[in-house]
């Protein structure tokens, strides 16, 4: 077994970097990993020096999903699997709260996807803010292929109904180019320019208004879920706190004196 931590964290600056790390496995998330994910996420979202994060894979891909061949282990030890109906089934699986847990994040998170993202590894991607990939990867909703059911609270939410229901019933990856056109993901880009490509948007992001920016998401994530009028409202008032924060009166202060804003991330 390798002594390796199966999630490698890296500070550089303001940037955070989060690498899922089992790639032996193709980083398929298990208890452990999923764990030790939402808790770095919290540990960035309290860390004032962090103001942009990236989650990336270690190895051949990004992540392969949800370690399902670790529940076959544990049925061919003999060991008996508690019944769960679809609640408690929902809450006691941490990927599950992938979704939450990143758009909670007040900062931005970008996902850095090679090889291919599957399953709970799509979630992933669709999770973060921005999603920049190699364009020789792909990324699937292969749950079906397994006799899963997911995806289906993401994905209708990001890219067109009928492509996402293509993709939920048949379990077909698609590949990166394709994926940008849906809306799955922003860029896909030469293999070697992923990570120059990454980097400058972690550090356009890192230098940007980092409380502000939590409350786009905020506002933005929340509006998905109500009706337009509050949503519209939902926004006014984000932009009243945004106005009253050091950034917003530094962003209002450069406009008037013609020249790039300095923020500081307060």
């Amino acid at each position: 077994m390798s002594a390796e931590p199966v999630l490698l964290v890296e500070k550089t600056g303001a940037i955070c970097r989060l690498t899922l790390n089992r790639p032996e496995a193709l980083n398929a998330l298990n208890k452990e990993l999923g764990d030790r994910l939402l808790a770095a996420l919290d540990d960035c979202a309290e860390d004032g020096d962090v103001r942009a994060i990236v989650v990336a894979g270690s190895g051949r891909a990004f992540c392969a999903g949800d370690d399902i061949r670790a529940g076959a282990r544990a049925a061919a030890a003999g060991e008996t699997p508690r019944r769960r109906d679809l609640v408690t089934s929902v809450r006691s699986g941490n990927y599950f709260h992938f979704a939450q847990a990143f758009r909670s994040v007040p900062k931005p998170i970008i996902a850095r996807v090679h090889g291919f993202a599957y399953g709970a590894g799509m979630d992933l991607v669709l999770a973060s803010d921005m999603a920049i990939a190699a364009d020789d990867a792909r990324v699937g909703a292969v749950f079906v292929n397994s006799g899963i059911i997911g995806g289906t609270a993401q994905l209708p939410r990001y890219v067109p109904l009928k492509k996402a229901m293509e993709m939920l019933l048949s379990g077909e990856p698609v590949p990166a180019p394709r994926a940008v056109e849906i809306g799955l993901l922003n860029y896909a880009v030469p293999p070697d320019q992923l990570d120059a490509v990454v980097e400058q948007w972690a550090g356009k992001l890192a230098d940007g208004p980092t409380r502000i920016m939590g409350t786009i998401k905020l506002a933005a994530y929340r509006g998905l879920d109500m009706h337009f009028e509050d949503s519209v409202m939902l926004a006014a008032a984000a932009n009243g706190e945004a106005s009253r924060t050091e950034d917003g009166v530094e962003g209002k202060r450069a406009f008037a004196q013609k020249r790039p804003p300095v923020f500081t991330g307060e």
